[in-house]
C-alpha cells in the first residue's frame, strides 16, 4: 500500500511538472488534492459515484485534482479544500485545531498520509519556487536590458531631434541665403543696365562732342583758306612749296657739302608740283640768297614777291615753327583747339 501511495505521489508530480497550465491555474487545489488522495477504496468508491450521479446536469468547478490510488479516482470539492487551508492559515500553529475541522472525516483520512502529500507539495513548492526565481532574475535581466534599450533610444531621439533642428536650421539659411542671391542679381542686372545706359550716352556726348570739334577745325581750315587771296589750289600749292623749302633748307643744314646731290633731287622732284625747272630756277636763287623765297605770287599776275624771307611766308600760312610741331597736315594752328571733357 505505502508503495502504491509512494507512485501515487510521484505520477501526481510527474503529471504537474507535464502540464504546466494546469500547474498555473490550481498550484493550491493540486496540494489540497494531494493530502486528501487517502481515502478508503471501499467506502469512497460509493460515495463518489453517488456524487457524480448526482452531479449530472451541473456546472462543476472548473479547478479539480484528480487522486488514483491504482483502483479508483476521487474529485475532491475545491471549496472545501480551501475551506481547510483557510482554518489551518488563520488558526496557527500553536493549541487544538477546530472541533469542526478535526471531525471532519475526510480532514482525517488526510490528516493520516499529511507527511507523504506535504513532502511531495514541499518538492513541488520548491521547484516552483526556483521557477519563480528564475523568472525573477529573468524579469529583473530584461527590465535592465530594457532600461538600457529605453536611454539608448532617448539618446538617439535627442540626437534625431538635435539632427532634425539642424536640418531646420539649414533650410533657413537656404531660403535667406537664396533670397540675397537673388537680391543681389537684381542688383547685377540693375547694375549692368545702369552702365549700359550711362556707356551709350557717353558714347553718344563723345560723338556730339567729337563731331563739334573736327566740325570746328574744319570751319576753321575752311575760314583760313578763305581768307587767302587768290585761287585756293594755288594756295595750298604755295603751302606744299612752303614745307618743301623748309624741309630743303633743314638738309642743307645738316649736310652742307650734298648740296649739288640735294638739288639733284629737287630738280627731279619739283616738277610734280609747280612751274617746270624756270620756277626751280627761281626757287633755287631765292634759297641761295639767306633762304628768302617767293615760289608763287599772292596776286594771279604770277610776279614774285621779292624780299619775303621765309618766316613772313610761314606766318602768312599759319605756320608758327619750322619743326611743323605746332602746325598740322595743312598748316593749321592747333593752339586754339579746345579741349572737350566728356561727360554723361
Amino acid at each position: 500500500m505505502a508503495a502504491q501511495e509512494s507512485a501515487q505521489a510521484d505520477n501526481l508530480a510527474a503529471d504537474v511538472e507535464m502540464n504546466p497550465a494546469r500547474e498555473q491555474k490550481g498550484a493550491s487545489a493540486s496540494g489540497t488534492a494531494l493530502e486528501q488522495g487517502e481515502e478508503s477504496l471501499s467506502g469512497k468508491r460509493k460515495k463518489k459515484r453517488s456524487r457524480r450521479s448526482s452531479s449530472v446536469g451541473r456546472v462543476q468547478s472548473p479547478v479539480r485534482a484528480v487522486l488514483t490510488n491504482g483502483i479508483s479516482e476521487s474529485v475532491i470539492d475545491d471549496s472545501k479544500t480551501a475551506a481547510w487551508f483557510a482554518n489551518i492559515q488563520y488558526h496557527g500553529h500553536e493549541g487544538p485545531l477546530p472541533a469542526a475541522l478535526v471531525s471532519d472525516p475526510d480532514f482525517g483520512l488526510m490528516s493520516c498520509h499529511r507527511s507523504r502529500h506535504f513532502a511531495a507539495a514541499n518538492r513541488l513548492a520548491r521547484k516552483f519556487y526556483h521557477r519563480g526565481e528564475v523568472a525573477r532574475k529573468s524579469c529583473s535581466d530584461a527590465q535592465t536590458r530594457l532600461g538600457i534599450k529605453m536611454d539608448h533610444r532617448k539618446s538617439v531621439e535627442s540626437e534625431l531631434q538635435a539632427y532634425q533642428r539642424k536640418c531646420v536650421e539649414a533650410e533657413e539659411r537656404a531660403i535667406e541665403e537664396s533670397s540675397k542671391a537673388s537680391t543681389l542679381q537684381r542688383q547685377l542686372a540693375d547694375e549692368k543696365t545702369g552702365i549700359t545706359f550711362r556707356i551709350r550716352r557717353a558714347t553718344k556726348a563723345a560723338m556730339r562732342t567729337f563731331a563739334t570739334k573736327f566740325q570746328g577745325k574744319i570751319d576753321r581750315v575752311k575760314e583760313k583758306i578763305k581768307a587767302l587771296s587768290g585761287n585756293p589750289k594755288k594756295k595750298l600749292v604755295q603751302l606744299a612749296q612752303v614745307e618743301a623749302n623748309i624741309e630743303f633748307a633743314r638738309i642743307l643744314c645738316e649736310a652742307p657739302y650734298s648740296f649739288d646731290t640735294e638739288a639733284a633731287k629737287v630738280e627731279a622732284w619739283l616738277p610734280n608740283f609747280a612751274g617746270g625747272d624756270a620756277e626751280f630756277d627761281s626757287l633755287f636763287a631765292r634759297i641761295d640768297s639767306d633762304l628768302v623765297i617767293s615760289p608763287i605770287s599772292s596776286d594771279s599776275s604770277g610776279t614774285a614777291r621779292d624780299n619775303v624771307s621765309l618766316e613772313t611766308l610761314a606766318a602768312d600760312v599759319g605756320i608758327r615753327a619750322f619743326d611743323g610741331s605746332m602746325t598740322g597736315e595743312l598748316g593749321v594752328n592747333h593752339d586754339d583747339d579746345d579741349y572737350v571733357n566728356i561727360d554723361d
